[in-house]
């Protein structure tokens, strides 16, 4: 009998020890998570996202030079009526939606789930032939880096999303890019 006890103990306790580690880790990864790049209680505003896709709208002729230019507030504001919109194709809920823009990266923040896990995104933009391109650089599920199946997924969205906002230009040719400061600012040439 006495062997019995200590087999029961074991089922027991192998469980919960289990649940007790998976649960710090959790708590972990999400104490020790990057701070929101614009302000922890962000609230979207239409007109901001309207500034934003106001500044892809350049009439024009082929030829004719321009600049794009917006700031953090901006494309937050449209990246979270966007995520809105598609969320019903969005697997988990993403809420809290924010852009950072500093050192030439683009950082997309959102909150993951009913816990509100961070979920933070590294993009650098390029210029390639004149094209805009844009390369995941790393992400970060709480504290935790995403394994490279889950990035290449992630980086399949920025890229619609983001492709569609550029979309708007028509046909260009970007000579450079700088972000800065809370601002992206993209010089180039209509087609």
């Amino acid at each position: 009998m006495r062997g019995c006890r200590g087999c029961l103990l074991g089922v027991l306790m192998i469980p919960m020890l289990c649940c007790g580690l998976g649960f710090c880790g959790l708590a972990y990864a999400y104490f020790n998570a990057p701070e929101p790049p614009v302000a922890e209680e962000f609230v979207a505003r239409a007109d901001e996202a309207l500034q934003f896709e106001a500044a892809f709208i350049r009439p024009g002729t082929s030829g004719q030079n321009f600049t794009v230019v917006f700031n953090e507030r901006q494309a937050s504001s449209w990246m979270q009526y966007e995520v809105e919109k598609r969320q019903d194709d969005i697997r988990v809920p993403l809420k809290n939606v924010q852009v950072g823009l500093e050192n030439d990266v683009i950082r997309v923040y959102g909150e993951l789930g009913s816990v509100a896990m961070p979920l933070d995104v590294s993009i650098k933009p390029e210029t390639d032939g004149g094209k805009l391109s844009l390369t995941v650089i790393e992400a970060h599920l709480g504290s935790l880096k995403v394994p490279k199946a889950v990035l290449d997924m992630i980086a399949a969205h920025m890229d619609e999303w983001l492709g569609e906002a550029f979309e708007r230009l028509g046909r260009y040719a970007s000579s450079n890019i700088s972000i800065q400061d809370g601002f992206f600012v993209m010089n180039g040439t209509l087609r």
